[in-house]
């Protein structure tokens, strides 16, 4: 009887045993895992005039980031970790008086795209994507690279007809006389992104009569100075020479003979 149950105390025993080498042999793994996809991911460098934003990086590294892990905190952890230390500091402000750990894995995602996205338009970043030019000597690899990465970021599948319609009004007027009429188009949906092709008409109706406007009175203004410059001149022709001037040349000095 004795036998049998130091068998099983045993038994017990080697079974919490391996259980916790197992558990110590998983942890270790995971901490491999980790180390790993902390070596790969690297560090995310926010520089958006270089098109390094969060999205871009993102879809580089989501792979990395889920499969690294299942643990929602480690993957937290894992992001925060990939960045640096003033892109940390800017999302720690962003989402003050909560920390960026207190965030579950998809909000601190959102957050990041929030906080590191392009800080163009996307009609801006289209229309700066039409006027690209490949410089000499460019190989043709290159040029199919760039279209292909581009006609992706173009984002064809909600390209609205109007919005092509001034894309093809912008193009049009590429002269440089029509500085102040692309510079309006490209403000007015800065602004609001969503402007139909007849809100932009109507905002460069306005903007042609201001325009006009400014113009006129500015004329007025320069012909009023013109006639009171007139005026103050004949007036002083009319009162002739003073007592103390010259009644010869209208100097001011007394006539010699």
């Amino acid at each position: 009887m004795e036998k049998g149950l130091q068998e099983i105390l045993d038994s017990m025993s080697n079974a919490i045993k391996l259980l916790a080498e197992n558990q110590a042999a998983k942890e270790t793994s995971n901490s491999s895992a980790l180390q790993n996809a902390t070596s790969l991911l690297g560090t995310f460098d926010y520089r958006p005039e270089a098109d390094q934003t969060f999205q871009r990086w993102f879809a580089r590294h989501q792979t990395i980031l889920e499969e690294s892990t299942s643990s929602d905190k480690l993957r937290v952890q894992l992001l925060l970790k990939a960045l640096g230390s003033s892109e940390y500091g800017r999302l720690r402000n962003r989402l003050s008086p909560l920390a960026p750990e207190a965030k579950s894995y998809p909000e601190l995602v959102r957050a990041c795209e929030e906080s590191f996205g392009p800080t163009k338009s996307l009609f801006r970043r289209r229309y700066e994507t039409l006027g690209g030019r490949a410089p000499p000597g460019t190989s043709a690899e290159d040029i199919m690279d760039w279209a292909n990465i581009k006609g992706d970021e173009f984002e064809l599948s909600n390209l609205k007809a109007d919005t092509f319609k001034l894309f093809l009004a912008l193009i049009y007027a590429s002269d440089s006389s029509f500085k102040n009429f692309r510079a309006v188009i490209l403000k007015t949906l800065e602004d609001k992104p969503e402007q139909s092709l007849s809100d932009v008409r109507e905002v460069l109706r306005r903007f042609e009569i201001r325009t006009q406007d400014s113009a006129l009175d500015a004329e007025v203004s320069h012909t009023n100075v013109n006639r009171i410059t007139h005026t103050q001149s004949s007036d002083r022709s009319r009162s002739g020479p003073t007592s103390a001037s010259c009644r010869s040349c209208g100097g001011p000095h007394k006539r010699q003979n």
